[in-house]
């Protein structure tokens, strides 16, 4: 690996899945970086992260476990800093097959979801309810997006299913790096 840049560091060694180590880049146009050397632990793993903080082994972590987060504001050595993110987590129907490729099942579906309850037990107060597909800093983002209310009787009822009988198996498929995600949408729909 060879990268080419014109940044105040230039990369010393890439170790994949462990580190990437970086020391200051002294001929940089703005002057030498007050750093002598950047180190990128690369830690999936946001237990580990935070135990590495709390032992000074590194200065910076990024997306904590919200679990974590009322030990961190607790901390005085740590800065809590909160920042809207550039991400959207959502749920995609297989529209091409029964019973899903009927607009009402999937309006029946979302209805069903207490979006709000979930973010406060998964995100601890840390997350919004989308409104659409892009996150709020994006500038192609529609600013006004009609979102389905929370409605679990009205979303169970034969008209708003389109007919759907229950028992309907579901699949869910995907990464989710949040525990009890689908296990909370799947109780909402058995309601």
């Amino acid at each position: 690996m060879n990268p080419i840049g014109t940044g105040p560091f230039e990369l010393v060694q890439y170790q994949k899945d462990s580190r990437i180590l970086y020391k200051a880049f002294p001929d940089y146009w703005q002057g030498k970086a007050k750093l002598d050397r950047l180190v990128f632990s690369i830690t999936p793993d946001a237990s580990v992260r935070y135990a590495k903080l709390e032992k000074n082994e590194c200065q910076v972590m990024p997306f904590p476990n919200p679990a974590d987060l009322e030990k961190m504001r607790a901390n005085p050595d740590i800065t809590l800093e909160q920042k809207a993110g550039l991400n959207t987590g959502f749920l995609a129907f297989n529209t091409t097959k029964a019973p899903t490729d009927n607009v009402k099942v999937r309006q029946a579906l979302a209805m069903a979801i207490n979006k709000p309850a979930i973010i406060d037990a998964i995100f601890k107060g840390t997350g919004t309810v989308a409104k659409n597909i892009l996150p709020p800093g994006r500038m192609e983002r529609r600013q006004r997006s009609e979102r389905l209310r929370l409605r679990p009787r009205e979303g169970q009822s034969p008209a708003a299913t389109g007919g759907c009988e229950t028992g309907y198996r579901n699949c869910a498929l995907g990464r989710c790096r949040f525990s009890g995600l689908t296990i909370r949408m799947r109780a909402a729909w058995r309601r």
